[in-house]
């Protein structure tokens, strides 16, 4: 489940950073063309690109996309560690069902040499007994 939420997650960074590397081209061709120039007391000023509408939208929308890039970043972070978190339990549990079974098979062990001990100790019992 972590991993279908990672991959999720993963694909969904994949498209944000598509999205802004798009957004980032769109904004330094907007730049270029965006350059007001005024001339007052033959002086040759730039107008502040900020001044535009659409580049203003624009570099809103890429602070937007850096923000979600971000808290993605930060959510695949934390599905990283509980799959790491998990990982290491599994793995605990699987040694302590390795352990497990070893001891169980060595009591039954144990219990079938008793068993036959127990079989061989009546049947001497039983030959005792017919012979008094």
């Amino acid at each position: 489940m972590y991993k279908v939420l990672s991959e999720q997650r993963e694909g969904e960074v994949k498209n944000l950073r598509d999205e802004l590397d798009a957004t980032q081209k769109e904004y330094a061709v907007l730049v270029e063309q965006v350059k007001i120039f005024e001339v007052s007391d033959d002086e040759l000023c730039m107008a502040i690109n900020g001044q535009n509408p659409q580049v203003q939208q624009k570099l809103d929308r890429i602070d937007q996309l850096r923000t979600e890039i971000d808290n993605i970043k930060a959510m695949v972070k934390e599905w990283k560690g509980k799959l790491d978190r998990l990982a290491s339990k599994k793995e605990t549990t699987q040694e302590q069902l390795t352990s497990a079974d070893v001891q169980l098979r060595a009591a039954k062990e144990k219990v079938e040499a008793r068993s036959q001990k127990i079989e061989d100790l009546q049947s001497q019992l039983g030959s005792a007994v017919v012979a008094a």
